[in-house]
């Protein structure tokens, strides 16, 4: 795909000059902010989250089909394999797991009718639905519980969950190729299978939650050959895939074969549109969309409100937006720089001019959500308050100091940052354009380089950490509902390729944390874990948390029956909640 190079990509605030090289003695003197405009405060209470709904009555529709607008399908459609939420939404329909979890974040049976936990925590035995079924109709059994983790944990294995499977005793004897079989899964019939982990851990529950694949449609002898199905899936689920066209759309149609009667699933279908975010408005005000996430802002809050035929879901989410530093490289594996670049950026102007108000995001401080328990507070760490002087101070405790070119230098490198981006969200520009004016004055030369969303991700957050092509690049994150980092974007132990990991930074204490956050069993335990954990992560800065998120749901008045949350998406409250369409 052809790359689009820029020095500076976004003139969002008219009084602003955005430029790469502002700090020349030779350029221009940059235009210096007018002060802000005042802001008028927001409505942003969060609508509440309603109780599941009841069953819908006799009589409902049943041939409707909704539409999903939005963007950044890979198209890597396999409940294993998938590498951003887009894929993830297909995969929640096409498959099914042991478990998922309802509204408030608990885990309840999905495949399985209820599991059993013994052996001091260590073992998990889950006991089948005798019904359960693929689409086509042949028994889902424990033999396809079983091979779906053996691929997660196969020595071709490269996506991005062998966190899953990494605990299981065994597991890692049948990645070397020594044993063909992992130790600790043990089917004992065809609806019963028993899990054994090495230690305890209160998050292994949640290790159950993904898309079982079916062994016969899915068996490989080579890698080449499991990969060949990335594009069809095929499961257990509400929903069967029919069609999937590139940056057009994914069709999905109901399962009519699907082995829980107790369900009724009244939609026809669902189709998944390929529509930028910023057309998602205009396409649910004409109706050619049904329901969307469109960045939570002034001006989508305003026109969905003015609106007759829309309504709306506003709440804090289990998720942040985030800038990760490729450590690896000299010139930013001194933390020193990396807090100045973060004092060199006005974080509070940003939200203003992403959202249009302050109340929309919150400055991000560390990995955590404030919905989650572990969150710390928004004022327990350094926020990193927009701090011209201090930034300069620390780029000259580092060794990068100014020269008359307007350029800081260390043993005659120039500093220079090269930052891949994407355009199918607005805030990238928005950041890089920010950053551009005030990064160019501390002396920062700044390359910005935009690709798709799923050229990005191939460049920055699949590679094994230090071989991405990049020194900076940022993405949103949601959030799993237990606060544990294993296999996340702060775990170096997983440095494989596929990996989320990509920063490079090592700390041996932040290590050990997160090995005991998610081997000590009680809440009250691991809040002190996750403090520390904060900590570290908000001094080092290998992931600057640049801010967590309100999400704004938008939905057509076709659409009944369907409530989300922070830890709840849209496909898995539609396999809840019986939704239909008008």
């Amino acid at each position: 795909m052809k790359a689009k190079r820029i020095l500076a990509l976004l003139t969002l605030v008219s009084v602003m000059l955005f430029i790469a090289a502002c700090g020349r003695n030779d350029a221009p003197a940059p235009v210096e902010p007018a002060p802000p405009a005042p802001v008028a405060p927001v409505d942003t209470t969060p609508t509440p989250p309603a109780e599941p709904p009841p069953p819908p009555a006799e009589g409902v529709p049943r041939d409707g089909t909704l539409v999903f607008g939005g963007s950044g399908w890979a198209g890597l459609l396999n409940s294993v394999m998938a590498t951003n939420i887009y894929d993830q939404y297909v995969n929640h329909f096409v498959f099914e797991g042991l478990i998922w979890n309802n509204m408030a974040g608990e885990p309840i049976p999905v495949l399985a009718t209820h599991w059993e936990v013994s052996n001091e925590y260590r073992t998990y035995t889950f006991f089948i639905d005798p019904r359960a079924a693929f689409s086509d109709g042949r028994p889902l059994t424990a033999h396809d519980v079983s091979f779906t983790h053996h691929v997660m944990g196969h020595p071709y294995y490269d996506g991005p969950r062998f966190n899953h499977v990494e605990d299981l005793v065994g597991v890692h004897e049948f990645r070397a190729g020594t044993v063909d079989h992992i130790e600790g899964i043990r089917i004992i019939d065809d609806h019963t299978i028993e899990f054994t982990h090495v230690v305890a851990s209160p998050q292994h529950i949640w290790n159950f939650g993904f898309g079982i694949l079916c062994r016969e449609f899915y068996a490989f002898d080579t890698w080449d050959q499991f990969m060949d199905r990335i594009a069809t899936p095929f499961g257990s689920g509400q929903f069967v895939f029919q069609e999937f066209a590139y940056r057009q759309w994914i069709v999905l149609d109901r399962n009519e074969n699907y082995w829980n009667t107790d369900h009724s699933i009244n939609l026809a279908g669902v189709v998944m549109r390929y529509v930028p975010t910023e057309s998602l408005i205009p396409e649910l005000l004409t109706g050619g969309i049904d329901i969307a996430m469109p960045q939570a802002n002034t001006d989508a809050l305003d026109a969905t409100r003015a609106a007759d035929n829309l309504w709306y879901n506003l709440f804090v989410a289990n998720t942040l937006r985030h800038i990760t530093f490729n450590t690896t490289r000299e010139h930013l594996s001194d933390h020193r720089v990396r807090q100045a670049l973060a004092y060199a950026f006005d974080t509070e102007a940003y939200i203003v001019a992403d959202t249009g108000s302050p109340d929309l995001r919150t400055v991000g401080n560390s990995p955590f959500s404030p919905v989650s328990w572990a969150f710390p507070g928004v004022d327990a760490l350094n926020n990193y308050e927009f701090n011209m002087d201090r930034a300069a101070q620390l780029m000259d405790e580092a060794g990068w100091l100014m020269e008359d070119s307007g350029f800081r230098y260390k043993d005659g490198e120039r500093f220079h940052i090269h930052w891949l981006i994407y355009p199918e969200a607005a805030w990238p520009g928005i950041i890089t354009g920010m950053a551009s004016h005030t990064w160019g004055e501390l002396g920062v030369e700044l390359t910005i380089e935009m690709f798709d969303f799923a050229t990005v991700q191939t460049l920055a957050s699949v590679p094994p950490a230090g071989e991405g092509q990049f020194d900076i690049f940022q993405m949103g994150w949601s959030m799993a509902i237990d606060p544990d980092l294993s296999g996340g974007l702060w775990d170096a132990t997983r440095v494989e390729e596929g990996a989320f990991f990509s920063s490079g930074f090592t700390n041996d204490r932040l290590i050990e944390l997160i090995d005991l956050g998610a081997t000590t069993m009680e809440q009250a335990d691991r809040i002190p874990i996750y403090h520390e954990i904060a900590y570290i992560t908000n001094y080092y800065l290998p992931v600057w948390v640049l801010s967590n998120g309100t999400q704004l749901w938008i939905f057509s008045d076709r659409v009944n029956n369907l409530t989300v949350g922070p830890f709840l998406t849209w496909p898995n409250a539609i396999n809840q909640q019986g939704t239909w369409i008008e």
